[in-house]
Order: C-alpha cells, then sequence, then structure tokens
C-alpha cells in the first residue's frame, strides 16, 4: 500500500499584506525588534542532521501561526509554542532515535539542540517574511505572496507582475550558507513558469546588500533591496545578472550552472 502524501490545511494559503492585514512592516519589524538573539543558540549544531515528519515540519509552525494569530509572534514565542505544540511527538522521535543509537545524548541536551535548531530555522522564516512585506510596502503594482508549498519547493515568495511570476529566494551571504542555498535553488529554477530570482542579504555591514540593523542587532533589508526588484521588474536588469553578482549561478535550462563559488559582497 502506498504511503499517503501529508497534505498541510496551510499548503496554498496565500500569505501576504493584502489577505493577512495584521501582517504590516511595521508589526513584523517589531516582531524582529522584540526577538532576543542569542549567539548560543546560534552556534550549537547538535541535531542538525535530524529528519522531521511534515507534520513536525517547523515551517508549518510557521506559517500557522503566521495566519491564524491576529500579532506577529517573536522568534522566541514561535520556539515556545513549536515545542509546547509538539512536546509528545518529539519526545517520542528523541526515544525512538535513542533506541536506535542514532545519538548518545540526553534527552535534555536532544531538546536545548533542538531548540537551538528552531531557533535558526524562525530567525530565517521571521527575516524573510519581513522582507516579502517590505517589498509589498514599496512595490504595489505587483501582487507578492507566499505560501508553505512554495516554501517547500524553495521559494520564499512569488512577485507576479502582469503574467509573469518570478519566485524569490533569499540568499544570506555567509560562507555557511553557500552550499545549502545552491543546493535548494536546483528546485526553485525546476519549477514551472516560474522565472528564479537570487535575493541577496548581508548581515555584515560593508556588503551592498547590507540593510539595516535594528538596535538588538537584527538585521533587516532596506530600500536598496527594493531598487534591485524594481530594475528586474521595469528590465534594467535581467535575473541572470543578478545571478551572478549575487550567487555565481546561471540559470541554463531546466537546470543551473555553477560559475563562480565567491560571495559577492
Amino acid at each position: 500500500m502506498s504511503r499517503q502524501k501529508y497534505a498541510s490545511p496551510y499548503d496554498n494559503v496565500k500569505v501576504s499584506t493584502k489577505l493577512l492585514p495584521h501582517l504590516t512592516e511595521e508589526s513584523i519589524r517589531v516582531a524582529c525588534s522584540k526577538t532576543t538573539l542569542n549567539r548560543t543558540l546560534a552556534e550549537t549544531k547538535t541535531v542538525e542532521r535530524q529528519q522531521f515528519t511534515m507534520s513536525l515540519n517547523p515551517a508549518e509552525h510557521f506559517f500557522k501561526k503566521i495566519i491564524t494569530s491576529k500579532e506577529v509572534p517573536t522568534v522566541n514565542k514561535l520556539i515556545t509554542s513549536y515545542l509546547e505544540d509538539h512536546v509528545e511527538n518529539l519526545t517520542k522521535k528523541y526515544h525512538d532515535g535513542y533506541k536506535k543509537k542514532m545519538y548518545k545524548m540526553s534527552k535534555t541536551d536532544w531538546f536545548r539542540g533542538l531548540r537551538a535548531r528552531m531557533y535558526r530555522t524562525f530567525l530565517g522564516m521571521l527575516t524573510q517574511l519581513h522582507a516579502q512585506i517590505y517589498l509589498e510596502k514599496y512595490l504595489p503594482g505587483v501582487e507578492i505572496y507566499g505560501t508553505l508549498a512554495l516554501d517547500r519547493s524553495g521559494i520564499d515568495w512569488v512577485i507576479l507582475n502582469g503574467i509573469t511570476k518570478y519566485g524569490c529566494k533569499v540568499r544570506v551571504l555567509t560562507a555557511r550558507a553557500e552550499g545549502f542555498f545552491m543546493s535548494k535553488l536546483s528546485v526553485s529554477v525546476k519549477t514551472p513558469d516560474v522565472i528564479p530570482v537570487s535575493f541577496p542579504y548581508a548581515i555584515e555591514e560593508g556588503s551592498k546588500y547590507f540593510g539595516k540593523r535594528l538596535p538588538n542587532g537584527f538585521v533587516i533589508i532596506s530600500y536598496n533591496h527594493v531598487r534591485m526588484i524594481q530594475d528586474i521588474l521595469e528590465g534594467r536588469t535581467e535575473p541572470i545578472q543578478l545571478y551572478v553578482a549575487g550567487m555565481g549561478i546561471l540559470s541554463h535550462g531546466a537546470g543551473t550552472r555553477v560559475l563562480s563559488r565567491n560571495v559577492a559582497a
């Protein structure tokens, strides 16, 4: 008997300011500014290789909270609610893995590593959401939205400009993120009727893709990123040029070709 594919009720619910009025650039910026940044959590990587079923996928939890809540939660609140909602299944997952000798760490250490992984995941997703809503604010003439299904395919949000659809993927300009982004990009390129667009985002000052650092240290995008997308929509820059500048990847038919692994900054 074939295994039934898991379908989330949030798969195709569009996330945008027009459809969810509580999602404003200001409300998301406030959530970013109230998030407590934690270097220890950022650097703890003890459960990175753990595979989660779709029902435990943190992305689904993120979209659920964004869609159903009347306010934008901070990263800290997202972590707490995720662990509370899934504590029984997560505990079972730990014990199953321990019995199979997949790891030898204690339950306390495993959950500490899981919290660190959720911290990085939700930090990235909140950053992506702010970027999307920021673009919506300053590009009112196009339709911009994200969905859980798009996220699973490797696309953070879509920009619909007339009949042309651009699939944007945030690319954090750090050496560690390079390989993961390249592996995800091939999925985006193969998504039907979508032109893949790199969205370079630097977290270190000095890069032309650096945006703005909030008082708590959280980095968000700035109007320079809007101009970058405007140049594409208005035909001044081809997405392929942004690929070369931002990622060292050239779209080629249904696949990708690596030009360079140098990080543009």
